[in-house]
């Protein structure tokens, strides 16, 4: 499909023939944010001996528990440029500056089927593919420096 930010004009997807899907990602609660992730380093593999409390829709909303998230496929891309938008004050003028450095870098996109509810869950289902990605060794995860980006929607 075309795609303004790649200087051949589209972007390749393996949509159609991902390499994988139809999966499961087990994601734990917790892990996604500052103090979560503070806490983690601290107790180290220690098991928190709470027992799980339920939310209104009867989820394990306790920190330490699991819960799936739907893996619907995930295939190879390639990146496209960077895009910033500026806007002159003077005289409400929009310029788009483009930055091709990463553009046709391929990329591996991983899709979710709709199934995180909640801000929190999207945080710790990222924290999680980080981790994951990380052991394998595919990246180092630094998402302050773009080795690692998410685009995510809560349903």
């Amino acid at each position: 499909y075309f795609w303004h930010d790649l200087p051949h004009g589209y972007q390749i997807t393996q949509q159609r023939w991902p390499l994988g899907g139809s999966g499961t990602l087990r994601a734990k609660r917790g892990v996604g944010t500052a103090e979560g992730r503070h806490q983690q380093k601290k107790k180290g593999n220690k098991k928190n001996k709470k027992k799980d409390k339920q939310d209104k829709e009867g989820n394990n909303s306790d920190e330490g528990s699991y819960f799936d998230v739907g893996i619907d496929r995930v295939q190879v891309e390639i990146d496209t440029a960077k895009t910033t938008t500026v806007t002159n004050g003077n005289n409400n003028t929009t310029t788009s500056l483009i930055d091709l450095n990463r553009a046709g870098a391929p990329l591996i996109e991983i899709v979710f089927q709709p199934t995180i509810r909640s801000s929190s869950e999207a945080a710790d289902a990222v924290e999680t593919v980080r981790k994951v990605l990380k052991f394998a060794g595919t990246c180092d995860g630094r998402m302050e420096s773009g080795n690692m980006r998410v685009d995510l929607n809560v349903s």
